[in-house]
């Protein structure tokens, strides 16, 4: 066993020769652990044997545990066991601004920035990636609930409206709690007005092809010549009402109502004079006269149940 020379306590420090003398006597002991350059260190390696660690040329390296043989070594430092404590956010690696730290696709990786590009963009998954973008409302995942009446929304659960295609529209709905009326539902209307739908001229050219899909009132202030009213071109419903008011001009004219079609007319309970298939009314010079019609699905016609003229 090599002869190491030592002082106790504090006793007077060991000269040079001593020093020379121990290093010596050691590397006889052990030829293993000559130290020849500088950064080597000594290490015991077993119960009676000085080993060399050698001088590790790459930076940043650290000594470590070398595995159950306990001897050291150096290693870069193992995030998943070498370490304890919070890495402080001053540490964390930069990245661009208004990003997130992140991983895009879909599968495992290191983590970096994701960028907001612009304005208003949330962090959304969409498919397989993660990225800023805009919210898609019309995916049921993207949102929930109900937005609140007073950010906008309208405060109820269900609520559609069918918008145009080319341009904006506005829908102005009361300021008042009520249903609202459909299209096909049995409802009871209170205190509205119904303003129909006018044709008004002052002489209406003959024949007149009317169409009850576009007028409830059809109307001549000044009627100057033989008027013939063909059939209906548009689809009447049954009980669906039709008035023509004609007023004559200075010279008595002859109205024809067409008789021998589906949709034409059919007096009931009024005079007409027939003639042919088709009925004659003569209306009387500066007179108007209302004809009042009903339509039947029964009997595919326009029934005139009323005719007045002004006295």
């Amino acid at each position: 066993m090599a002869t190491i020379v030592t002082r106790s306590g504090k006793g007077s420090p060991l000269t040079n020769a001593e020093v020379d003398a121990n290093f010596t006597n050691l590397n006889n002991e052990s030829p293993n652990v000559v130290l020849t350059t500088q950064g080597d260190l000594l290490y015991k390696d077993s119960a009676s044997t000085i080993a060399r660690l050698a001088k590790n040329t790459t930076a940043s390296r650290y000594l470590s545990n070398g595995g159950a043989s306990n001897n050291p070594a150096w290693a870069q430092i193992d995030l998943t066991n070498g370490v304890t404590g919070d890495l402080p956010f001053t540490n964390l690696t930069q990245i661009a601004g208004l990003s997130v730290l992140g991983v895009t696709g879909s599968s495992t990786a290191d983590v970096a920035g994701i960028t907001a590009a612009s304005d208003h963009q949330v962090l959304r998954r969409s498919g397989s990636a993660v990225a800023f973008g805009a919210v898609a409302l019309n995916q049921s995942d993207a949102v929930t609930g109900t937005l609140a009446a007073g950010n906008g929304g309208t405060g109820n659960a269900f609520f559609t409206v069918s918008g145009p295609a080319s341009s904006i529209k506005t829908y102005t709905f009361p300021d008042e709690n009520m249903t609202v009326v459909g299209t096909t539902q049995t409802q009871t209307l209170t205190n509205k007005t119904i303003t129909q739908r006018v044709s008004s001229t002052a002489s209406i050219s003959s024949p007149l092809a009317f169409n009850s899909d576009n007028f409830d009132l059809y109307a001549a202030t000044a009627q100057a010549g033989a008027l013939t009213i063909n059939a209906d071109s548009g689809t009447p419903t049954d009980g669906q009402r039709i008035i023509f008011r004609l007023t004559c001009d200075g010279t008595a004219r002859t109205i024809t109502f067409t008789g021998d079609a589906s949709k034409a007319f059919k007096p009931v309970g009024v005079t007409l004079t027939a003639s042919g298939s088709n009925f004659t009314y003569a209306l009387t010079a500066n007179k108007t006269t209302y004809f009042g019609c009903v339509y039947n699905t029964s009997s595919s016609r326009w029934e005139m149940v009323a005719l007045s003229q002004e006295a």
